[in-house]
């Protein structure tokens, strides 16, 4: 996205999640996460799925996984790296 392809597409992206979801974050705001996280390193970021399964008109969210991506964005606010949480874990 960083590349001018990308930013010539941006515009694109956020119409088609305009288009797909709803949000009360208005698109300034956005543009403003947009403008803070543009140069952060794809090796700093984590990423903890959050699966759901969909019973209409609801996705109910897998409420083990919200647990641990919560407790790992905690974690990281805290300071705690990721492999220290992962090695307090394991058994003596």
């Amino acid at each position: 996205m960083q590349s001018l392809g990308g930013v010539l597409k941006i515009g694109k992206v956020l119409d088609a999640v305009d288009n797909n979801m709803k949000t009360d974050i208005e698109n300034s705001q956005i543009k403003d996460m947009i403008a803070t996280y543009w140069k952060i390193s794809k090796d700093d970021i984590e990423f903890k799925p959050v699966t759901g399964t969909w019973r209409s008109p609801y996705v109910y969210i897998n409420d083990e996984e919200l647990e641990a991506a919560k407790k790992s964005l905690q974690d990281r606010l805290a300071g705690v790296s990721a492999v220290s949480t992962s090695e307090s874990t394991k058994a003596p």
